[in-house]
């Protein structure tokens, strides 16, 4: 989550806990269709930042799988196929397939690269093993590739993943912010007996850094609002 979203998922949570801990005042209030929505956008954020942070983490590690087995695809065949090709097979059938330079190709273009070499050597194989190339080189070659293919493939499962769990965090936030509008206006008749109680609501609830968040800085002045500090306590921290 970025740091708006840290922070109104903050205020989330805060506001659950300030309705907690003086549940004898907020009896009613807690028992709401709003304070029921407001819990359930609070699990959705923590579950999705859950998922998202996992994904970051694994797409992490992915990378650098991925960064070791395109290495040793490189080094331990297409490098070494291309050179002997260069060297003892001038002429032969598809010889630029196999004398491609790998050294600087992207992941996909590798895997491509890869491929097309290792399905013109096909009919060399014989050869290659005559000149003390492993036995089964070839289809190592194939294995090391489809390795490579795998990685990628499971590096794009994880972003598609994660972007499910970013798009599940906005659309959790912005039902939190409507669950915490709707309570604004049940808590009201509430704070205005208690100006204690007034400013630890509007610490708890405010919204940072949201202009659309119900309760940005430019909003309204609502009945849970005192005159005289209003101005001050919802001015955006410096």
């Amino acid at each position: 989550m970025d740091k708006t979203q840290q922070d109104i998922g903050v205020s989330l949570r805060a506001t659950q806990q300030l309705l907690d801990r003086h549940s004898d005042i907020f009896g009613r209030v807690n028992e709401s269709s709003a304070r029921e929505q407001l819990n359930s956008a609070s699990a959705r954020v923590d579950a999705a930042a859950v998922e998202q942070g996992a994904c970051v983490r694994e797409s992490r590690g992915l990378v650098g799988r991925r960064k070791q087995l395109e290495e040793l695809l490189r080094r331990k065949y297409l490098i070494p196929l291309a050179g002997f090709s260069r060297s003892q097979l001038a002429g032969v059938e598809r010889y630029a397939d196999l004398t491609q330079s790998a050294s600087n190709l992207m992941t996909g273009r590798l895997i491509l690269c890869a491929r097309s070499m290792a399905e013109a050597a096909a009919p060399l194989a014989d050869r290659l093993h005559q000149e003390k190339f492993p036995v089964g080189f070839l289809d190592d070659l194939r294995k090391a590739t489809d390795d490579v293919q795998s990685c990628m493939d499971q590096k794009s499962a994880v972003v598609m993943r994660r972007v499910g769990a970013t798009t599940e965090i906005a659309s959790a936030l912005r039902l939190g912010r409507s669950a915490i509008a709707r309570l604004d206006a049940l808590v009201a008749s509430f704070l205005l007996e208690d100006s204690r109680l007034a400013v630890e609501w509007r610490a708890a609830t405010r919204l940072k850094g949201r202009p659309d968040s119900p309760r940005s800085p430019q909003r309204e002045t609502s009945a849970s609002d005192e005159p005289s500090s209003h101005t001050n306590d919802d001015a955006p921290p410096a």
